[in-house]
């Protein structure tokens, strides 16, 4: 009787010695069924939760700014001036908005902003806060 080498020993009734598989290769032992499902659904949950984190904000069509808290003090105070373009195109953490706000008002006539400040500040680090950071610096490179 020659050996039908597409049967592997466990389809033919051969027990196999413990710690090995029916390929003769060492088991690795087996994972639950339940287990390699709550990790799909795990890794479904995870990929799902990301991609609402991007989804894209919605914006005033009138001013280009992103709606959200504090919207309608930025786009009464800032586009007062210009537009909300110019807003939105820059970045900046609080302390880069605050400067940007003291210049305004120390050269171009910007007036106190008072209690509406703090709300305004709120909204631009939030929505306008800077970009992550790629996955490095940038290299240094000398010449």
């Amino acid at each position: 009787m020659t050996a039908n080498p597409s049967v592997i020993p466990a389809q033919a009734g051969i027990q196999q010695p413990s710690g090995r598989n029916p390929r003769g290769a060492p088991s690795r032992g087996k994972m639950p069924l339940s287990f390699l499902v709550s990790i799909m659904l795990a890794s479904t949950l995870l990929a799902t939760s990301a991609l609402a984190q991007q989804a894209e904000p919605k914006l005033d069509p009138a001013s280009g700014l992103v709606i959200a808290p504090g919207f309608e003090q930025v786009r009464a105070q800032c586009t007062a001036c210009h537009s909300g373009r110019l807003v939105a195109q820059n970045r900046a953490d609080r302390d880069g908005w605050l400067q940007m706000i003291r210049w305004m008002q120390d050269t171009q006539n910007l007036w106190p902003l008072g209690e509406a400040e703090p709300v305004i500040l709120d909204y631009l680090e939030a929505n306008y806060g800077p970009l992550p950071r790629g996955r490095r610096a940038p290299l240094e490179v000398s010449f």
